[in-house]
């Protein structure tokens, strides 16, 4: 076995314990989970342990930045779904996360695994929704939005270093939008992407840009 995927699902204690604990009589525990992913990084290496978080379980946009940061810090990968609520299941009455909110935790992520912003930089409100990005790193993710690697299904690597598992309709159903994509976004789905997005409502005018942020193996226009 070359790597570990970890199902941590919940962004924050606080709604591990509402969905996956104690509240609803579960046997599981956050502290065990968060020990099986250092134990991984330990046992398999940095970046091949992977932990999948699921987006529209009750968790605000500034417990998911902080999650994403602390599993990025441990060196592990940032898996993604989107909640879709079951038939059947004890959440079904659930409503699913927005196209809107899904596409900005997904730039989110990417943001945070190729160390492109801060915390710092992000503002949120007092429900913990995300409000404000730094008006500077504008250029910055555009040009991330334009590459169309945030939007990609996140899986184990293959072979060839690029991503093996695409596990189509994991977070959405055949003939609906994709939330995810299994293959590289063609350029009108970026165009989608970016009306989904609403990065307007995030971003002010530019001022400044350091480039020496964007990863060295950035894959996007860059000139």
């Amino acid at each position: 076995m070359d790597y570990l995927g970890v199902g941590l699902d919940a962004a924050s204690e606080r709604v591990f314990e509402l969905t996956r604990g104690s509240r609803v009589r579960g046997p599981l525990s956050w502290e065990d989970y968060i020990n099986t992913l250092q134990s991984g990084v330990e046992v398999f290496g940095h970046k091949r342990v992977s932990c999948h978080i699921m987006v529209g379980i009750g968790e605000t946009d500034k417990e998911l930045a902080e999650c994403f940061s602390h599993v990025h810090a441990m060196g592990t990968l940032i898996h993604l779904f989107s909640f879709y609520p079951e038939p059947h299941s004890g959440m079904s009455r659930r409503k699913r996360p927005t196209l809107k909110r899904f596409r900005r935790a997904q730039l989110l992520a990417y943001l945070v695994e190729q160390n492109l912003v801060r915390p710092h930089e992000l503002q949120f409100d007092s429900r913990g929704k995300l409000v404000r990005i730094k008006d500077y790193l504008r250029e910055i993710i555009s040009e991330v939005v334009e590459s169309g690697r945030p939007f990609v299904t996140g899986g184990c690597s293959g072979r060839d270093g690029d991503i093996g598992c695409n596990r189509p309709f994991g977070s959405y159903r055949p003939g609906e939008s994709f939330r995810d994509f299994p293959f590289q976004p063609e350029p009108g789905d970026i165009t989608r992407i970016k009306r989904e997005l609403r990065l307007d409502e995030l971003l002010g005018e530019c001022t400044k840009i350091d480039r020496r942020r964007l990863p060295t193996n950035f894959v996007g226009k860059t000139t």
